[in-house]
């Protein structure tokens, strides 16, 4: 009678799989995935999104791992996994063979299943994706001149919401004098309903321009927005709803009010994309609505290539297009220039 036998050397990958699928599920530092080639590795899943996972490996750096290569996943830290349903998993991961265990029931969901999963921590800067940049510019001689800018953006996305807060500032001086000095600080908050519908409850901008006769001006909003693309390499989104303004003028002419207000709408988009593994584009654009009084409307452009210099560091090009189509006049009948633009380099920290 023959006998079939399992080689020894089988047996011992056998053994060091069920080691190391049993080290996955205690680790309480690394996450570990297991490719269809049989190749495991261990660091931290940073998403996943349209079929694709960003995933930070303790030796190979930052992969972004395509969903068929992908044969399990294991975390004994606590994610959020949102399902295709519209449900939402917040548990540690035990994915193995693309079937998803939980509570016990080995079988409970399949990988096809997932649609996102990211860190389910509430706080702390682990969930913050957060740049600052800051360029400097110098010239003496003739006329001495001096420029500086400064932006801080932070982004914040789980599996069912975004928050993105946006600081940027300008300040130049020529032979001593101040002859530019601009702020905008825009935030915004949006709900998923769908994978890639969102509702936009909150909407605020504030910006001060003195040098175009803008004391202050403040901008609420809501409205809905639609992801066009959504992967590990491009971002495309639009938003769009109702807002309200308020404009405060450094000073005006005789008979108008040095304050107004005014219902209108906005029109939002933004676009990231990975040339390679060393160039990113990004850009942001978006129009607001007003009555003439409070300035008509208003565009603004935000376009930046990002260099990779280091793992952390980055030498950024920028390129900024701002237009009121009603500026106000100040009480010396000097009325701004419509369209302002700026094209500066900076250097970039990812936090």
């Amino acid at each position: 009678m023959a006998t079939s036998l399992t080689p020894v050397w089988a047996s011992e990958i056998l053994d060091e799989e069920r080691a190391l699928v049993a080290l996955a599920k205690t680790d309480p530092i690394f996450d570990w995935v297991r490719l269809t080639s049989g190749e495991w590795l261990k660091g931290e899943i940073e998403g996943y999104y349209e079929d694709e996972m960003a995933f930070d490996s303790d030796v190979l750096g930052k992969l972004t791992l395509d969903n068929d290569d992908i044969h399990s996943v294991i975390s004994a830290r606590v994610h959020s996994l949102k399902l295709r349903d519209g449900s939402v998993i917040k548990a540690p991961i035990e994915i193995i063979d693309r079937r998803g265990s939980l509570f016990g029931n080995p079988d409970a969901f399949t990988f096809y299943e997932v649609l996102t999963i990211a860190s389910d921590k509430e706080a702390g800067l682990d969930i913050w994706d957060i740049k600052v940049n800051v360029g400097f510019s110098l010239s003496s001689g003739n006329i001495d001149r001096s420029e500086w800018t400064a932006r801080l953006n932070g982004k914040r996305r789980t599996v069912d919401s975004r928050l993105i807060l946006d600081y940027f500032n300008t300040r130049a001086e020529t032979d001593k004098i101040e002859t530019e000095n601009n702020t905008s600080l825009s935030a915004t908050y949006d709900i998923f309903y769908t994978e890639k519908l969102f509702f936009r409850p909150v909407l605020l901008n504030a910006v001060k321009d003195p040098f175009k006769n803008l004391k202050k001006e403040y901008t609420i909003g809501a409205g809905v927005g639609y992801y066009l693309i959504d992967t590990r390499k491009t971002e495309w989104d639009v938003s769009i709803g109702p807002s309200y303004r308020t404009t405060y003028y450094v000073n005006v002419q005789e008979g108008a009010s040095n304050k107004e207000k005014s219902f209108g709408g906005f029109l939002e988009t933004h676009y990231q994309h990975e040339i390679n593994k060393d160039l990113d584009i990004k850009a942001s654009y978006n129009v607001n609505y007003g009555d003439k009084e409070s300035g008509g409307l208003r565009h603004e452009l935000f376009l930046t290539f990002e260099y990779d210099l280091f793992e952390n560091i980055d030498l950024d090009l920028s390129f900024i297009w701002d237009r009121q189509s009603n500026p106000q006049a100040d009480d010396a009948n000097n009325t701004p220039e419509k369209n302002d633009y700026k094209t500066f380099i900076s250097l970039g920290i990812e936090l």
